[in-house]
């Protein structure tokens, strides 16, 4: 017996037959008895296994940068909140996540992960300087810091110094 699922929606094909469905889960092809799999269901396999990966890679990724995040905040004991953009891939690799500081307003940040077998690689602002972070815990994580602080630093102390272009852009008023 053989029941062909669709890729994009996880319900069955025309003629399929009838079966349960679950949220993201998608049954490629079986039978009952053998082992063959069509040339077509051995390349949806494929597919969905590097879908699998590469969703995983970004969901460790992204929760990493979350959590990095947030003990940025509690080790220079902000009382402001984040807010959290979405994840993208880069051509590195490493999962960037841009979120906004809620110190002063459009003080924008990005924190990009790259998974590796036992540690995270790190990149801050995408800085070419990377670090390498075993755990959330690390004793890795104080020269991080020291780097993310001098940077906000800089920033900060040139908030107001608009390039030009920006600058003739802008309400008079208008913060950068």
């Amino acid at each position: 017996m053989r029941r062909r699922w669709s890729v994009a929606r996880g319900t069955p094909l025309p003629g399929a037959g009838v079966g349960s469905q679950q949220e993201k889960c998608v049954e490629i092809s079986y039978s009952l008895g053998t082992d063959n799999m069509s040339r077509y269901d051995e390349l949806v396999s494929i597919y969905l296994k590097a879908k699998d990966e590469y969703e995983n890679d970004g969901r460790i990724c992204r929760d990493f940068a979350h959590d990095l995040m947030k003990s940025i905040f509690r080790e220079f004991n902000c009382p402001s909140g984040i807010m959290v953009g979405d994840s993208r891939r880069d051509n590195e690799g490493f999962w960037k996540t841009s979120f906004w500081l809620m110190i002063v307003p459009n003080f924008p940040s990005s924190i990009a992960v790259k998974k590796s077998d036992d540690h995270f690689m790190v990149k801050f602002e995408s800085h070419d300087k990377q670090f390498t972070i075993k755990d959330i815990k690390s004793d890795d994580l104080e020269s991080f810091y020291g780097f993310v602080l001098e940077r906000w630093k800089g920033k900060l102390a040139n908030y107001f110094q608009a390039p030009p272009e920006m600058d003739e852009k802008r309400e008079p008023g208008q913060y950068l």
